[in-house]
Parts: C-alpha cells; structure tokens; sequence
C-alpha cells in the first residue's frame, strides 16, 4: 500500500524514513563509494530535511502489514524524482518498481512529458530498466568530499 505524507506526518515515521535511508547508504551505496563519503554522506541525513521538504515536494511511503518498507520523493513542479529507497532488507521485491509505478502516473496525470533524477551508481542500471537513460556524469558536492551521481531522464510518451 501506498501513502502520500503531509507536513503534519508524526515525527515516528519521518525517523523510520531516515533509518532506511542511512541502512541504504550504509548497507546499498557503500558498495560502489568510498567509506569518507558514506560517513560525510550519513551525516547529512537528518529530520530538519525532511520536515523542510514536506511542503515543497511529496513523499510517498510504501508500506506492507502497516511496516514502511521505503519511500520516495518527487516533485512535479521541478519534472523531478529526487529519491526511491527501499529498506535494503527488502530490495528485489518489485517495491522500488511499485512506488515509481505510483511517480509516473501522478506525472502522467498532471500532463508532464518528462521525469529526470540524479542517480547514485547502484541506481543505475535500476533506473534504465525503468526505460530512463544517461545524460551526464555529475560530481555532486557533499560537505567536504563529492559523490560521482549520473544524470538521468525518461520521456513520458
């Protein structure tokens, strides 16, 4: 099941996303990025962002028996999805798939032709089997230290 949060989503769930996301970028990311960047990376995680960001752009939670297995955010001003992550105890069961599956049809709806993201590398391949393809290589500004991120885009047809 699938669930959009508003800016008054109790603080219990919005620690649940940040415990995904830093068991993605520990257990997922640290694979294909070094430990210094994982470390600068975990520390910018924090519930003040997410807060700020519930206005501005939807986040959805997919959820199974009541437990959030992931999240996602997106923004249809901006024609962008910012994020897909699923507790890394539970990828490879289609949930990823599922919420973009929700994304493209919100874009779809609201007539928008084209979605594009920034994917870390063990995206990648994820996002072209979405129908997405590579625009460009990005290094992407941490705090101190730069992530290598792909620019992506899908056109909506």
């Amino acid at each position: 099941m699938i669930n959009k949060l508003s800016s008054n989503t109790n603080k219990e769930i919005l620690q649940k996303l940040i415990e995904i996301h830093k068991k993605c970028i520990s257990k997922t990311n640290s694979q294909f990025y070094e430990q210094e960047q994982i470390n600068e990376w975990l520390s910018t995680i924090k519930l003040e962002n997410i807060q700020d960001q519930l206005d501005s752009t939807t986040w959805i939670v997919i959820k199974n028996n009541n437990e959030i297995l992931g999240f996602a955010q997106y923004s249809l001003e901006d024609k962008e999805l910012y994020q897909i992550q699923i507790d890394p105890d539970e990828q490879g069961k289609e949930y990823g798939r599922e919420l973009y599956n929700y994304i493209e049809n919100d874009f779809r709806i609201n007539k928008i032709k084209q979605i594009s993201l920034f994917a870390t590398l063990n995206t990648v391949k994820f996002y072209e089997k979405l129908g997405f393809r590579v625009m460009k290589e990005i290094k992407f500004k941490l705090l101190k230290t730069k992530i290598k991120i792909i620019k992506m885009s899908k056109e909506l047809v």
